[in-house]
């Protein structure tokens, strides 16, 4: 006997140009589901957690605050009001990350740590001391990698709050946009905690 067998023919009532009817929804079906989660939903998903930021706009990060520049786009922390313990903003390749915590040593203590445990970068020259505008003491050290050059900074304040900053981004466009980055910078501001006056 042999193993082929004799499918029958589609009847001519369920035939569509010479397919099977009863077959060509379900193949839609998935078809659109198909495309839903690999086109719109990605979609969806970047509309609702990248936003460029209005003038003015304050994020909470932790026991800091900062303000992006107007025009950059916020991938974290998606509510001013909400509270994270970190921010990311960026432009034209450039990334301007915030990350805050707590850290019982000096600034530049927290600066070689963050070094020890970022393996991306290569860091450049000696520590700079630098400042907040509240007198928050803090260090910071240029960095580079294959495709960027950057920027880490840290601050630790009395209390033992500290705040972490990695700027990176193609040479050219982090050189165009030093004044808003500068602006950030200068923005972060730590928060009293409960009880301080």
């Amino acid at each position: 006997m042999s193993p082929l067998r004799h499918e029958a023919a589609v009847p001519v009532e369920y035939r569509l140009f010479g397919l099977d009817r009863r077959l060509i929804w379900p193949t839609v079906s998935v078809y659109l589901v198909v495309f839903l989660w690999s086109g719109v939903m990605p979609a969806i998903n970047e509309a609702v957690h990248n936003k460029e930021v209005l003038a003015g706009t304050s994020y909470n990060v932790g026991p800091v605050r900062f303000t992006p520049t107007q025009g950059w786009v916020i991938t974290k922390t998606p509510f001013p009001v909400g509270s994270s313990s970190n921010a990311v903003v960026f432009k034209d390749g450039v990334t301007f990350s915030v990350k805050s915590g707590v850290w019982r040593g000096t600034a530049e203590e927290l600066l070689n740590q963050i070094v020890k445990d970022q393996h991306e970068f290569v860091v450049e020259g000696k520590p700079v001391p630098v400042t907040t505008l509240q007198k928050v003491a803090g260090v910071a050290k240029r960095i580079s990698g294959p495709d960027y050059t950057g920027l880490l900074l840290a601050y630790v304040d009395r209390k033992g709050q500290a705040v972490e900053v990695i700027v990176k981004g193609p040479a050219a466009t982090s050189t165009q946009l030093e004044q808003p980055i500068a602006d950030m910078i200068k923005s972060i501001t730590f928060k009293p905690k409960e009880g301080d006056s």
